[in-house]
């Protein structure tokens, strides 16, 4: 039987066939087992990722916290100067921080 009928019979592409075929020649039957669906490697350190666990349920530092409200000069709309989008949407961009 060809590879083409054997694939059609068993329902699965003939590339698939192929390729567990291979995986059989090469290492037996152990190469028709699906291969462990790996993970990620973690990019912290245990230790990192408890400091940074601590760190963001601790929240942030008071005096750090957040920038000052400032004014747009053009069109007086209040906001913080991190988020300038009430200027950029009036689009006068004309932003005072303080």
């Amino acid at each position: 039987m060809s590879r083409a009928d054997a694939a059609r019979v068993v329902g699965i592409e003939r590339q698939s066939l192929c390729d567990a075929l291979k995986r059989f020649n090469a290492e037996g039957l152990a190469g028709l087992y699906a291969p462990p669906k790996g993970h990620r490697r973690p990019v912290l350190s245990e230790g990192e990722e408890a400091a940074l666990i601590a760190r963001t349920l601790r929240g942030p530092d008071p005096e750090k916290a957040s920038p000052p409200v400032g004014r747009c000069r053009t069109c007086a709309t209040s906001s913080r100067s991190v988020s300038t989008s009430a200027c950029a949407r009036s689009r006068c961009r004309a932003w005072c921080a303080g």
